[in-house]
């Protein structure tokens, strides 16, 4: 079951009909925030820990991908190149 077949699984639980439109939107904000999460998550663990190695590891295992790494803060991405140089800049 891929991502929008469970947001849809999901919203007709609880007795809604969702659009298409409503999944895509539900989905991409869901993904965005999952990603900004993992950065900043793992941006803390290197930054107050010193802990780079499993900062990158818990980074890799989320799978996320160049383009969403892409629109990461650079700040957050900077504590994490160091260990992982192909990591994009990221905004500012």
């Amino acid at each position: 079951m891929n991502d929008k077949e469970q947001v849809i699984n999901y919203l007709r639980e609880r007795g809604l009909e969702p659009t298409q439109e409503d999944v895509n939107f539900f989905c991409g904000k869901a993904r965005d925030s999952f990603a900004w999460g993992v950065v900043w998550s793992c941006a803390r663990i290197n930054e107050f820990h010193d802990q780079p190695t499993i900062a990158n590891f818990v980074l890799n295992e989320a799978d996320l991908s160049y383009g969403e790494l892409e629109l990461m803060p650079k700040y957050d991405l900077d504590f994490l190149r160091g260990e992982n140089p192909s990591l994009p800049t990221g905004k500012e």
